[in-house]
């Protein structure tokens, strides 16, 4: 049972590094998450971040996600809005900068046109994180503390 546990302990120890290098330079707060529905051309994702982000990460999974375009919807009212046209593969993700420093309101996703039915695989999910470099503070004086 006590090697059971310091053997845990160890391959936790060696698996650390490699998550801290993998995101090394930067904090991802998630922000949303959403299932493609092949009837809809569009989601809206509802994030009411309260920290302004220097980056936007879309990251597609499960399956193949086509992405047209992506509008951001800040809560003073100002719109960011970028031309993507491309298919994420599962895993793949893109970074979009944010030029406006503002709070998120919302993050509209256009998929296009979408001809397909439901083919029986399960259907691809879209994950939305906002980015931010380590040691960035915010309005409130907070920062990462990583």
């Amino acid at each position: 049972m006590r090697t059971t546990a310091i053997i845990a302990a160890a391959l936790a120890t060696v698996a650390i590094p490699g998550v801290a290098a993998a995101d090394r330079g930067a904090y991802r707060v998630p922000l949303g998450e959403v299932t493609l529905d092949p009837r809809e051309t569009k989601d809206v994702i509802y994030v009411g971040a309260r920290t302004p982000f220097s980056e936007l990460e879309l990251r597609a999974r499960r399956d193949h996600v086509p992405i047209r375009g992506l509008t951001i919807r800040f809560e003073d009212g100002h719109l960011a809005r970028h031309t993507i046209q491309r298919v994420l593969a599962p895993g793949e993700r893109v970074l979009i900068s944010l030029p406006h420093a503002g709070f998120i309101k919302a993050v509209i996703v256009d998929y296009g046109r979408r001809d397909h039915g439901w083919d029986g695989r399960p259907p691809a999910r879209l994950a939305i994180f906002g980015v931010n470099p380590i040691g960035h503070r915010d309005p409130y004086g907070r920062h990462d503390r990583r």
